[in-house]
């Protein structure tokens, strides 16, 4: 490039700094300007039973404090990076493209250390910053992993409870989760050698499949009856719209996660 390659470039817009003028968001004063404050995780992965605001709304200049509960409905998780491709392209692969979405503030679970849990919006930031200490938050501490080899191993693809596509995820996404994969569902219901109910299902009713796509219907109808155990046809139909295969019969694959979710009805109705 001529005028470029071998001369000494002067930096764009530099004297600001150099003359300690540079403006950066934290110098940024605007009138009413309200300053904000975040209550972040101290597990790597928990369950959030509860979050205790009431102290800290009643003291001295804070606005208000939001949590993940506050939020839902009103601020939209964050998108996938596949997600920002162009809306014809992503007519014919989204539905395969299914992982989780992060929100703004944690929702359920947290996932990692420091994740946010909660934002205080106060006068100013450090009446902000000392408000964060008033909010009690009743985490159910969860198993993690961190190591890689043992993240492979049975029993140990559920990540952070929700199905996910190895192809599609790095590892790094993956670091501090929990991650179930089919090999070891059958560990949740007693041992290597004794079916889920999920798969007992599936062969009851005839919907499994080939060993490729058999795993991810398995995982995606667990993640299902995890939220919702008495799910309908159309419940059922939504979730596995992701699953594309349909080697065998649809309906048979409907009529296995029927079948699987009245027996763990059934057997969570003995254990209380």
């Amino acid at each position: 490039m001529p005028g470029f390659i071998g001369q000494s470039i002067q930096p764009y817009k530099a004297t600001r700094f150099l003359t300690g003028s540079g403006v950066y968001v934290a110098d940024i004063r605007l009138p009413n300007m309200a300053h904000a404050a975040l209550v972040r995780s101290t597990h790597a992965h928990a369950r959030i039973r509860g979050i205790d605001t009431s102290q800290a709304l009643q003291l001295d200049g804070v606005l208000t404090v939001l949590t993940g509960e506050d939020i839902k409905g009103r601020i939209s998780p964050f998108p996938e990076s596949f997600e920002i491709h162009p809306t014809p392209w992503l007519e014919y692969v989204k539905p395969v493209l299914k992982g989780p979405h992060p929100t703004a503030l944690a929702q359920g679970k947290v996932h990692y250390v420091g994740e946010p849990v909660a934002i205080v919006v106060a006068e100013d930031l450090y009446k902000a910053e000392d408000v964060v200490d008033a909010i009690a938050v009743d985490y159910e501490a969860l198993p993690v992993v961190v190591d890689p080899e043992e993240s492979l191993k049975p029993g140990a693809t559920l990540i952070r409870g929700e199905t996910a596509r190895s192809c599609l995820l790095l590892a790094v996404q993956a670091n501090g989760a929990t991650i179930l994969t089919v090999e070891g569902l059958a560990s949740l219901a007693g041992g290597p050698q004794t079916l889920h109910p999920i798969q007992e299902g599936f062969l009851e009713k005839h919907g499994f499949q080939c060993g490729f796509c058999t795993p991810g219907f398995l995982m995606t109808i667990h993640e299902l009856l995890n939220e919702n155990s008495s799910p309908s046809k159309e419940d059922i139909r939504e979730r596995l719209s992701g699953n594309l295969c349909r080697c065998t019969g649809y309906q048979n694959i409907v009529a296995a996660v029927l079948w699987a979710a009245e027996r763990l009805r059934h057997l969570k109705g003995k254990r209380n």
